[in-house]
């Protein structure tokens, strides 16, 4: 993996802050010099030693050798540039002599550097690296960065005639017959990774996918529970919100079973993947899952590494037995640019739902990205995620609505495959209860699992680093810690400290963290920001999500490199705290307006509304999310706001809360309609009509909006809308009607708290597409609409309804048949609210706070 270790540091060497004050420029030469001899072996003999280091223990310590001098070469300059930094706050002139002297020794250490590269250079012979072997391990290379093809597949089709195979094997699994009953297809073979990749590749197939109605995917470890293997394939089947998989995460497993057996009863065929399954563990599990009925047709594909495994009666074939790979047969040919990137998943915990945009924000301040034509570090880490998808080695657990995946999973073997690669370059270090020693460590996850003593093992060794080791970049604690060691960690780059309990204050020593690029202190009891974040002026995220913060200092407006800041507190509720408003409104409003604008790189801002606003938000031209809370009583912020609207055409997210103690106010919205980005809108508060929507929208949420007239006219004319939330008080009339033909693409719909509805039509043939509905306190709705029944791909409903209305929909009520067909009911009574209390807002906390879900960031 040395190789794709260069280019970050490659751009870190380039972009030395040499503007900052002419004293720098006396190490400019020997770092540019230093940064070509660098870009030069990038493009040679370090590739040609990363691809065949796998065969030759030699060739591996050189590139070790070399990567430790790039790494020494990096922490040499992020040292001087700290100092500089730190001097250049108390005055450039009075400390020039010292800085001076710095800069004379950061020369020295750099030839130091590169008559050591020479000489690894000149040696390369010694270590097996050979010019045959590298004409042709450059051919090789160059072939696997010009295709995405697997690297995997090409050798499997070379052992053992892979591709004949697969096709055989897909071949098995759509065959009509048996059905009524299951049919298992089996692979076997002592090489777990590629079985796995085999199973997987199957499995992901377009043709696979479309001939079965479902199918899920599930690892089963020697230490399986049959609970979670069930609760594991329901969240892959069906359409889950985080309640109810909450819910049935406490279930035993013969109620999943029956959840299970419900949702599969209407399903023509349908496929599980059961993988690294062991000696007798099927027999075991079959008894759990639900048995087919005559007209179904149900495939179970099992793979393991026990070749004397008891096969099962249902086998349909005999088991295809998997050669195993030569030595070549890993992720070593995977290209250069992602070699970076995989090893990254080993940090996160096994099972954690991995957030698309934390991990590339995490990317882009660890320096693995560059923009690329008209494209930015996030575009690219997009791209570079796409590829690891493609590759088959990341999952997408969850898509937004937009077509782009929301969140991650990886399998457990690919998890240690991550953490095996990670280790191997001490490129992340992950605390076990067993000891270890971190004195490689530039990377560090603290996990659930880790000793007591390990963040003083790791500061012991960061504190007594004498330039020649690797210092601490990047900690990710996924457990209780003291943040006051992190202060210690003076090159820090990276502290995530995201749902870490206990942290409900920042220590001072933080503030010394000038390195920092990214600070998470997201779902921590975090209570107050202090004015030093000030100091962290090379932040690039500063997320505060759902923390219990109720103000924020001037001075984080002094964070000119800023690139995400999310700053919605979790205690916000149904009227807004006036602690909260007025406090974050008076650091605010000593704000100069026209300081806001020097946030230019800004793309995602989730923040409190004030008269920053005023001073141009609308100059934020890079601005691709935008949240504001609380504006609604300042008229003049309001017409600063819609007229940035309109000029921040880049937007693809857009949340905005306008309630207030003294009520809401009417938001007018400017056109959309060159806003080709913009997909997201949630909106609480009173909107007088919804024309200026924008007709690309694929998710909206409304609240509050005290619309009169029948709003789904007006929202039928979104074509690709695929969500659709309409929350409390956001209809105050009678009757809404669904036509034919309406919301064609429409997947999840959302009604709740509509104080006066009493009928609701639905056509035939009207949301074809609706996969979920939730009907939820519609207190003078009668009966379910009777053109649910045509809705027949309908796989889940919510009903939280007063208990008349649940009578009529219960099996054999008055209204099952309009309903019947849909696999997972999920009922709940809701008591009835006298109209009065629901008109005046007089609502019970639950549901005061129904409405005032935090966004999705």
């Amino acid at each position: 993996m040395a190789t794709s270790m260069i280019p970050p540091v490659i751009q870190k060497l380039g972009s030395l802050p040499m503007d900052e004050a002419n004293y720098l420029l006396q190490a400019k030469p020997e770092v540019e010099s230093l940064r070509k001899e660098l870009n030069l072996m990038t493009t040679s003999s370090l590739k040609n030693a990363d691809a065949i280091h796998h065969k030759s223990e030699r060739a591996k310590e050189w590139a070790r050798q070399l990567k430790e001098l790039v790494f020494e070469a990096k922490d040499s300059i992020d040292v001087f540039v700290r100092k500089v930094a730190q001097k250049g706050r108390g005055g450039v002139v009075s400390k020039l002599p010292k800085l001076l002297i710095n800069a004379h020794r950061l020369k020295g250490k750099i030839e130091d550097i590169k008559a050591k590269i020479k000489k690894l250079l000149e040696d390369r012979m010694n270590y097996d690296i050979k010019p045959s072997e590298e004409d042709q391990t450059s051919a090789q290379a160059h072939q696997g960065e010009a295709s995405c093809e697997s690297t995997i597949d090409i050798m499997l089709v070379d052992v053992g005639g892979f591709q004949s195979k697969a096709e055989e094997l897909v071949k098995l699994l759509m065959e009509e017959k048996p059905r009524g009953q299951f049919g298992v297809v089996s692979i076997t073979g002592i090489g777990a990774l590629e079985i796995t990749f085999l199973a997987y590749k199957i499995y992901n197939r377009d043709d696979v996918k479309k001939h079965f109605d479902c199918q899920a995917c599930v690892y089963i470890s020697k230490e399986y529970k049959i609970r979670d293997v069930l609760f594991n394939i329901i969240k892959q089947v069906m359409v889950l919100r985080d309640e109810e998989e909450k819910a049935l995460a406490l279930e035993e497993a013969e109620k999943l079973k029956e959840k299970l057996s419900e949702f599969l009863r209407d399903k023509k065929n349908y496929l599980f993947v059961l993988d690294d399954v062991w000696s007798e563990d099927w027999n075991k599990l079959k008894r759990f899952f639900p048995v087919p009925c005559n007209y179904q047709q149900c495939r179970v594909l099992l793979t393991t590494r026990d070749e004397g495994a008891i096969w099962p009666a249902e086998l349909i074939a005999p088991p295809y037995k998997l050669q195993l790979l030569d030595k070549e047969g890993n992720c070593t040919e995977l290209p250069d640019r992602l070699k970076l990137f995989f090893p990254y998943f080993g940090f996160f915990p096994k099972d954690t739902k991995i957030q698309r945009d934390r991990l590339i924000r995490l990317w882009v301040a660890e320096g693995f990205l560059e923009p690329k034509g008209d494209l930015t570090m996030e575009d690219v880490g997009g791209e570079c995620l796409e590829e690891l998808m493609q590759w088959n080695l990341i999952q997408v657990e969850k898509w937004k609505s937009n077509g782009v995946p929301d969140t991650f999973i990886i399998h457990d073997l690919f998890l240690n495959l991550a953490i095996s690669m990670a280790k191997e370059d001490h490129f992340l270090k992950i605390s076990t209860p067993h000891h270890e020693s971190w004195k490689y460590s530039r990377r560090v996850a603290l996990h659930d699992n880790c000793r007591k003593d390990t963040m003083a093992e790791v500061l012991s060794v960061s504190s007594s680093w004498s330039g020649s080791s690797n210092p601490l970049r990047s900690l990710l604690c996924f457990t209780k810690m003291n943040p006051t060691l992190c202060g210690q960690f003076k090159l820090l780059n990276v502290l995530d400290l995201e749902g870490a309990p206990g942290i409900e204050s920042l220590p001072k020593e933080i503030g010394n963290l000038i390195s920092l690029k990214y600070l998470s202190l997201c779902r921590t009891s975090l209570k107050a920001l202090p004015p030093w974040v000030g100091n962290l002026h090379n932040l690039q995220t500063l997320n505060l999500y759902k923390t219990m913060i109720q103000s924020v200092p001037i001075e984080i407006f002094e964070l000119d490199k800023l690139r995400h800041l999310l700053c919605f507190s979790k205690c916000w509720v149904w009227e807004s705290d006036p602690f909260i408003v007025e406090s974050v409104s008076r650091a605010s409003q000593r704000l100069s307006p026209a300081r806001i604008q020097n946030l230019r790189d800004l793309q995602t801002l989730w923040f409190h509304s004030s008269s920053w606003i005023k001073g141009g938000l609308e100059k934020l031209t890079n601005l691709r999310e935008l949240g504001l809370s609380g504006f609604g009583a300042h008229i003049d912020h309001k017409d600063a706001l819609y007229r940035a609207l309109s000029k921040l055409q880049r937007l693809e997210v857009l949340y905005l809360v306008q309630l207030t103690l003294s009520g809401c106010y009417q938001i007018h919205l400017p056109s959309f309609s060159s806003h080709s980005y913009l997909y997201d809108i949630t909106i609480i508060g009173v909107l007088p009509n919804l024309s200026n929507l924008p007709s690309k929208l694929t998710r909206l949420r409304l609240a509050s909006s005290n619309l009169e007239e029948d709003m789904m006219e007006t929202l039928e004319k979104l074509p690709n809308l695929k969500e659709l939330k309409l929350d409390p008080f956001t209809y105050v009339g009678v009757e809404i009607k669904c036509t034919e033909g309406w919301f064609p693409k429409l997947e999840n719909l959302s009604l709740r708290l509509f104080p006066s509805l009493m009928r609701w039509i639905v056509e035939d043939r009207a949301m074809p597409n609706l996969k979920t509905l939730e009907i939820n306190s519609l207190m003078e709705l009668r009966c379910i609409p009777h053109g649910l029944r045509h809705i027949t791909g309908l796989q889940r409903l919510s009903l939280e309804m007063p208990q008349e209305f649940l009578d009529r929909v219960k099996k054999g009520g008055e209204d099952w048949q309009q309903i019947s067909h849909v696999p997972f009911i999920m009922t709940r009574e809701v008591h009835h609210i006298p109209k009065a209390d629901i008109m005046s807002r007089n609502l019970p906390r639950d549901m005061k706070e129904l409405s005032c879900s935090q966004p999705r960031i």
